[in-house]
């Protein structure tokens, strides 16, 4: 009885630790704001195309690898269509994301708005390694159930604005409608009513120095998320010659409070971004800090229109 007991605790418990690590995972989601926004999506007006990985925690056993597939473009007049694929192995726990994203944007005066939706399937399960544990005893409904996946549908809805291309404002809330649709036996807390608890925020101003080519761009995400403590972010990013060269740094406080150290470059259509954090806690001790690398493809991106006169335009 005692194991069942310990196994129940010890598979629910992971389940729970992680679940704010979908939307939290992010270092560069002020970069990336479609990895937590579904009103972003198409906002660029070009099809992209982005691969993202992290090793949080690097050298410390079993830490979580993610790795993220997401295109996003604009499909029609105003309308944003996007998809995404998520995979977070953390020991012996597998996590898995696909969601289907849909926006639609408008402008009114000099404000350029968007609002979207992500319908989200889930899939949380424990490698069949599980079976060799201490924990496990044949016919332990809830490390069984683990093991086959346990399965989530959710939805995101989200707002996104900038204006006059320097003001920058999102808001999306997360876990909107979580309803767990495997076949289930034993129920887990994340069936919880959601609705509208939980939210992420970013704001952000570009400041241009145009005789110089070069942008200053700070901004600060607020996250609170499930099973998550509030915690906000801080950016600075700083960019030169068209965003050829990126650097920046952030400072997170909340959640475990780090420093983060950005470096990225953007040529043609092409994007690198990098990103070092390093935890100001004690487990730092135990780790190598955590890595983030994000690369962007932007295909039949639309040129900005420059306006030389009255009669005059021309494409940069």
């Amino acid at each position: 009885m005692n194991k069942i007991i310990y196994s129940v605790l010890f598979t629910v418990g992971i389940i729970i630790s992680i679940q704010a690590q979908d939307r939290g995972v992010y270092s560069q989601a002020h970069l990336y704001p479609v990895f937590i926004n579904p009103a972003y999506t198409g906002f660029s007006g070009s099809h992209e195309l982005l691969f993202g990985y992290k090793n949080s925690h690097a050298t410390f056993a079993d830490a979580p690898k993610t790795f993220t597939l997401s295109y996003d473009g604009l499909v029609a007049d105003r309308v944003g269509l996007g998809a995404m694929l998520f995979s977070e192995n953390l020991g012996e726990l597998q996590r898995y994301r696909a969601q289907l994203s849909y926006a639609y944007q408008f402008e009114v005066n000099e404000f350029k708005m968007s609002a979207g939706l992500t319908t989200e399937f889930q899939q949380n399960r424990l490698s069949n390694r599980s079976l060799l544990s201490d924990f496990y005893e044949p016919g332990d409904a809830v490390l069984e159930e683990a093991i086959d996946g346990i399965q989530f549908f959710d939805a995101t809805i989200g707002f996104y604005a900038e204006y006059q291309e320097r003001f920058i404002f999102g808001f999306s809330v997360p876990n909107l409608i979580r309803a767990r649709i495997d076949q289930a036996t034993v129920m887990t807390p994340d069936t919880d009513n959601t609705f509208f608890k939980y939210f992420t925020l970013l704001l952000g101003h570009r400041f241009i120095i145009e005789d110089y080519n070069f942008k200053v761009e700070p901004s600060i995400l607020l996250r609170r998320l499930k099973d998550s403590p509030f915690f906000a972010d801080l950016n600075v990013k700083l960019s030169f010659l068209d965003d050829q060269l990126i650097g920046g740094l952030g400072y997170s406080l909340g959640a475990g409070n780090k420093v983060a150290f950005l470096i990225g470059t953007r040529v043609n259509n092409f994007r690198l971004s990098y990103s070092y954090d390093i935890g100001l806690g004690g487990f730092q001790v135990y780790n190598n800090g955590s890595h983030e690398l994000t690369i962007g493809l932007s295909l039949n991106r639309t040129p900005k229109r420059v306006k030389l006169d009255d009669d005059l335009e021309l494409e940069e």
